[in-house]
């Protein structure tokens, strides 16, 4: 009798001992799983925020693209400007002698 109540002992310590390393394994996996959540929307919010900062790298290129557009467009105006005036002077230069 004293050896049967050993062995459910034994039966009933080695059970609690399967449970609370089952219990283990499934709290550390589940740790794993939400720990992989977060690194991978850590990594979605990383590349997220790249891609914004390469649309705004581009807008600002394009801006500046614009920008030498309208000087480029400034200084041809000037030239012109300067021609017409130096015609016009030797034109007037001209009539008067």
């Amino acid at each position: 009798k004293h050896l049967r109540f050993l062995a459910k002992l034994e039966v009933k310590s080695e059970h609690s001992r399967d449970a609370k390393k089952y219990e283990w394994l499934r709290s550390s996996r589940e740790h794993e799983a939400s720990q992989a959540t977060v690194t991978h929307q850590r990594m979605q919010e990383v590349k997220a925020t790249e891609i914004r900062l390469r649309e705004t790298d581009i807008r600002v290129h394009q801006a500046h693209s614009e920008v030498l557009d309208k000087e480029a467009e400034t200084l041809r105006l000037k030239i012109q400007f300067h021609q017409m005036m130096q015609a016009s002077k030797a034109a007037l230069d001209g009539g008067v002698g």
